[in-house]
């Protein structure tokens, strides 16, 4: 096979069965990011393959989402062969059907802090369901479906419209707003966007950047400030002031990506005495206490 960057649809080239992992030619390890098949996928991710796509079956259809043109051949001597009546169930959470359409994506979620194993994720497109799966835990991916002009996917998602998620409690049968702590990116055909949390409150989502004590404190002339953005990207203002409040020195105003950021703040300028961090992001403000001995 010979791939181009994007989106390739192949053929697998055997009437049997063959797990993914012993079928999945290595070579291809994160130069094809990502593969589809009809409402299951598999995505790599950190040096490993998630998602629902465990299985390659004869002859059936699979977008292989590449990084960059290359050639590849599928090598199955010797590997282990599933009988051709075996094939897995495809489940379905009961008053949430959708229709399988030819434009589908598939939403990887990370983390829900509420979620246990057995409830669902329920995508929706203002009010109509448009995906479902079972939550497995980390790295589950959730099927959106998309309108692709004939009338059985009417009020599906159309291209850069953003799903609503909701969380079905399997044990009471509750419905859970969700909302995405980071941006999320919206509906396009055979993408796999990574969202790393979803919550049920968006109070949680300006908190989302969380300023951390400086060290050393007391401090002579340099401390280094640490802070965690929570969310897969926010903009952080990081300013120093004075005990009037006055501002002494902006140091960053910038767009940071999930994960924790440290800043060397130099004082040699100054002269001994109380000042404050000041961290903007969003709509809240956090402060720590910072003191400078000479």
């Amino acid at each position: 096979y010979s791939l181009d960057q994007g989106a390739n649809l192949i053929s697998f080239p055997s009437d049997g069965t063959y797990s993914f992992e012993d079928a999945f030619p290595e070579v291809l390890d994160g130069v094809v990011t990502s593969v589809l098949a009809e409402g299951e996928s598999a995505v790599y991710e950190d040096g490993a393959w998630y998602g629902s796509l465990t299985e390659f079956s004869g002859f059936k259809g699979y977008w292989f989402i590449s990084s960059d043109e290359v050639d590849f051949q599928f090598d199955l001597d010797g590997r282990d062969v599933l009988a051709r009546t075996i094939s897995k169930t495809k489940q379905y959470l009961p008053g949430y059907e959708y229709n399988q359409s030819t434009m589908q994506s598939f939403y990887y979620i990370k983390d829900i802090p509420m979620a246990e194993l057995g409830d669902w994720v329920v995508a929706y497109n203002d009010g109509v369901v448009v995906g479902t799966r079972e939550w497995l835990g980390y790295m589950t991916d959730v099927p959106v479906m998309g309108y692709d002009g004939d009338d059985y996917s009417l009020g599906y998602m159309g291209n850069q419209e953003c799903p609503e998620f909701k969380l079905y409690k399997s044990s009471t049968g509750q419905l859970i707003d969700l909302y995405s702590e980071g941006q999320m990116q919206c509906f396009v055909s055979n993408s796999t966007p990574v969202l790393n949390r979803l919550i049920d409150t968006q109070d949680e989502l300006a908190n989302s950047v969380k300023l951390k004590s400086a060290y050393p404190n007391p401090f002579n002339p340099t401390t280094n400030i640490q802070f965690e953005v929570q969310s897969v990207s926010a903009n952080v203002e990081l300013n120093i002031l004075d005990v009037q409040g006055r501002l002494v020195n902006r140091l960053i105003n910038d767009e940071f990506n999930y994960g924790t950021h440290d800043v060397v703040f130099n004082a040699d300028l100054l002269s001994s005495g109380i000042y404050f961090v000041q961290l903007i992001s969003d709509q809240n403000i956090n402060y720590t206490k910072i003191v400078l001995l000479k």
